[in-house]
């Protein structure tokens, strides 16, 4: 009988030690998905901070100086996430060009990095570029996303009048 008792009590022992190990097992299980769901909660968040950025851009009326400034902000975004393609913002520019009485020519440039040199040539007048852009009025035609990951990855704008001539 005596061996029969600790048998029992082995067998509880055992009972008891393996019911610990399943609820630890459980906690570090759990643990685990609480601490995925709060980094997806924190990439959810980023990610509606950046398009935030971009979105705020859908205005009725821009100033060419505010496109110039997004386009330099994307191009920085660009430079930063060289490496993954998915991350990268094209702005698209259509321009008009011409008077009224001669025709207006409208033209689109494509923005995605740092070259300086296309992006001077087409916003440069002399020394008046900032009067210049001052003096163009842009909208947004649209906005499109990302299907992978949801950030913003293209931007139009359309030119549509110009407050004076100069």
């Amino acid at each position: 009988m005596e061996n029969a008792t600790k048998a029992l009590l082995i067998a509880g022992g055992v009972l008891i030690g393996v019911m610990i190990i399943a609820v630890l097992i459980y906690m570090i299980s759990n643990l685990s998905t609480i601490s995925t769901s709060q980094e997806q909660a924190r990439e959810a968040e980023q990610l509606q901070e950046f398009n935030k950025t971009y979105e705020s851009y859908q205005k009725k009326k821009l100033r060419g100086t505010e496109v110039v400034s997004l386009i330099n902000r994307s191009i920085d975004s660009n430079n930063q996430n060289s490496g993954d393609a998915e991350k990268q913002i094209a702005v698209y520019v259509t321009t008009i060009s011409g008077d009224k009485a001669d025709g207006l020519s409208a033209s689109t440039y494509c923005f995605t990095g740092a070259d300086e040199s296309l992006f001077l040539s087409i916003f440069n007048d002399g020394e008046k570029r900032n009067a210049f852009m001052y003096e163009r009025y842009f909208e947004c035609t649209q906005l499109r996303y990302n299907s992978e990951n949801g950030r913003v990855n293209e931007i139009y704008f359309q030119e549509y009048e110009r407050a004076s001539s100069t």
